[in-house]
């Protein structure tokens, strides 16, 4: 069991949910993401997904696009990326970390090679934004050799009568996809996506987790039910940028994050 299975039945026993916020490796610099980090895990966030730039992330919508496209200006790769990690964890830093990334990455170092860089690196998951659930052999065979490493799910809407075959192998928890990309969200959870998650959730015994969309304190609310935890990340991009990339700001949205998505005052 690693750092996220471990995260997930600790929120499960003591009846949490889980706040994971989605982070591009470009706030705006090496340096500062590694600060941001520290700040999340203070501020109580249950594991951080490190976005890997990509040139053309048609799965993200505008805010994370335009990120990625100052990062690549900025030279930031994969292997910058997994000794920002490496650093974080001979630092003592525990918080779970996922790497979010395009095929074409794994493919660029190798698949093999690049599963022995998220081993040496400390990662504990890793998702794969562009790879068909039927497409995931090869990658899935050296993850599973790694015992501590895990491959996150993704499932939407579409995915429809697939989503038991999909679920059965999973581990760590299950990552269901808005309706809309962010920047397009209202927050409000409509009878379609409480019935698509309900559905979900019948079909596995692992935390069911819904990207957040806008990520703002009033939607991450309506996501109480039926929801075991949200992931945010487009939020949390604009804070950065408004606070000039603070990490106390960082910190104080992670806590009223937790605080909204629990219904706890604060």
């Amino acid at each position: 069991m690693n750092r996220i299975e471990q995260k997930m039945k600790h929120l499960q026993e003591s009846g949490e949910k889980a706040v994971i916020t989605y982070l591009p490796v470009v706030l705006p610099d090496l340096g500062r993401t590694a600060e941001i980090i520290r700040a999340l895990d203070r501020g109580g966030c249950d594991a951080v997904e490190l976005g890997i730039p990509f040139s053309d992330p048609v799965a993200d919508g505008p805010v994370i696009a335009d990120a990625f496209c100052r990062a690549s200006g900025n030279g930031i790769t994969f292997d910058k990326v997994s000794a920002l990690t490496r650093g974080l964890r001979e630092e003592g830093v525990e918080i779970p970390v996922l790497f979010v990334l395009y095929y074409n990455t794994v493919l660029n170092c190798g698949v093999k090679a690049f599963v022995e860089e998220c081993a040496a690196a400390g990662a504990d998951g890793v998702m794969i934004q562009d790879l068909p659930f039927e497409e995931q052999g090869e990658i899935r065979q050296y993850l599973d050799e790694t015992e501590n490493i895990i491959l996150i799910q993704y499932i939407s809407p579409l995915s429809g009568d697939r989503i038991p075959m999909i679920a059965a192998g999973a581990r760590g928890f299950l990552s269901c996809m808005s309706f809309q990309q962010d920047g397009g969200e209202t927050g409000e959870v409509s009878d379609r996506r409480r019935d698509f998650l309900t559905d979900a959730k019948s079909v596995s015994g692992l935390p069911v987790l819904i990207n957040a969309g806008a990520g703002t304190l009033d939607s991450i609310k309506q996501m109480r039910y039926p929801a075991d935890g949200v992931i945010t990340g487009a939020h949390l991009v604009r804070i950065m940028e408004e606070s000039g990339y603070a990490p106390d700001a960082a910190e104080a949205y992670c806590r009223a994050a937790k605080s909204a998505l629990n219904g706890r005052a604060g």
